[in-house]
């Protein structure tokens, strides 16, 4: 719909996260440093495409690509030991 122009991108993403109950999150706003950066290894946010936004000890707050693939969430707490939140970013 964004691409389309029906939308502006910005709403497409509100939406989405509202329908989702989801937690929408900006990367812009995001302060990375390198201890968040490090809580999840470069592969696997490459090979699931997620970012880490903030984390405590038993848990992971990750953008993902595809908020609808709940297939990642579950790896990722396989893979990481940690309880895993997915936020829908741009």
């Amino acid at each position: 719909l964004a691409q389309q122009g029906v939308m502006h991108e910005e709403d497409f993403v509100d939406a989405l996260a509202e329908g989702l109950g989801m937690e929408k999150v900006d990367l812009n706003k995001l302060e990375i440093t390198e201890d968040l950066v490090q809580q999840v290894p470069a592969k696997v946010a490459r090979d699931y495409k997620v970012f880490p936004v903030s984390y405590t000890e038993d848990e992971i707050r990750v953008a993902v690509a595809d908020p609808l693939n709940i297939q990642v969430t579950d790896d990722l707490q396989r893979i990481l030991n940690k309880h895993i939140v997915p936020l829908v970013a741009r």
